[in-house]
């Protein structure tokens, strides 16, 4: 909050009064029922108890006095790679981000689909079969979810349990460097946990394309694309193509970009087109 708000005051103070008085809200992506996952992420439970009792939206409204739209962040990377990124020439596709956790969107007929609860299209709650890591979570009594296997803070695991200790990004920056053997043992397990989901996700939807990005250098996404498009078109249906999996345009500041995007999205244009000037 302290750092948001200071943020949104200096905004303010730079920008002349004509302008303003034109901005038309804020626009926010947060995690959801983060404190949900703390087994499958690995997080101390004291950490995150606190977030999901937290009214952000209404904190963010009276602290600024800006409307606020407030989004899931895999929705709002998905909004980002949809306006800016390859939604610019797929009208449908599923959205993979890999951050902290593992979350996503679906893209049907050139708009953003959220469904009945905004969730559509979250990929990391999918049931995936158990981890083929001798570091990974054993024995949770029900179904491993992807995010169990294909997150950071599953990458984090592996590398902890195999002795190399990650207690900050630049650690884990390094560690990628250093690592390499660490990293694509995870990287192929995080390829074997998306496999089933992505195909039925595709069967479903009947989609152009898997978009996947993340919060990870962009040569270790294409490494994992790579296991993805070998891995996906060994499992795939006799008579049926896998979807082919192409690296998002954002990066890293997808789901901030696509909540920037949001109140502008909401005011002014009731589809795609308009914002592209179609």
């Amino acid at each position: 909050m302290a750092i948001a708000t200071a943020d949104i005051a200096t905004l303010r103070a730079v920008l002349p009064p004509e302008a303003a008085e034109r901005i038309v809200g804020l626009g926010v992506a947060a995690p959801g029922n983060m404190g949900s996952w703390l087994d499958e992420l690995d997080i101390p439970y004291a950490a995150y108890r606190a977030w999901n009792g937290f009214d952000l939206r209404a904190r963010l409204e009276g602290a600024t006095g800006f409307a606020v739209q407030l989004e899931n962040d895999g929705t709002a990377a998905t909004v980002a790679e949809l306006f800016q990124g390859r939604g610019r020439q797929l009208n449908d596709f599923v959205y993979v981000f890999v951050g902290s956790a593992l979350g996503g969107g679906v893209v049907l007929g050139g708009d953003c689909h959220r469904g009945a609860h905004g969730n559509a299209g979250d990929i990391g709650l999918m049931p995936t079969s158990p981890s083929l890591l001798s570091t990974a979570l054993r024995d949770q009594g029900r179904p491993d979810i992807v995010l169990t296997r294909g997150s950071i803070n599953a990458l984090i695991r592996h590398l902890h349990n195999s002795g190399v200790p990650i207690a900050s990004r630049s650690d884990l920056d390094a560690a990628l460097a250093l690592h390499a053997g660490l990293v694509e043992e995870w990287l192929d397990d995080c390829a074997d946990a998306l496999v089933v989901p992505l195909l039925s996700a595709a069967a479903v939807l009947d989609v152009d394309a898997v978009v996947l990005d993340g919060d990870l250098p962009r040569p270790v996404l294409q490494s994992l694309i790579l296991r993805l498009q070998d891995q996906l078109a060994a499992a795939v249906a006799e008579e049926r193509s896998p979807p082919p999996v192409v690296l998002g345009r954002i990066g890293r500041q997808a789901a901030a970009i696509g909540a920037a995007i949001l109140p502008l999205h909401a005011n002014y244009s009731p589809n795609r087109g308009v914002l592209l000037g179609r």
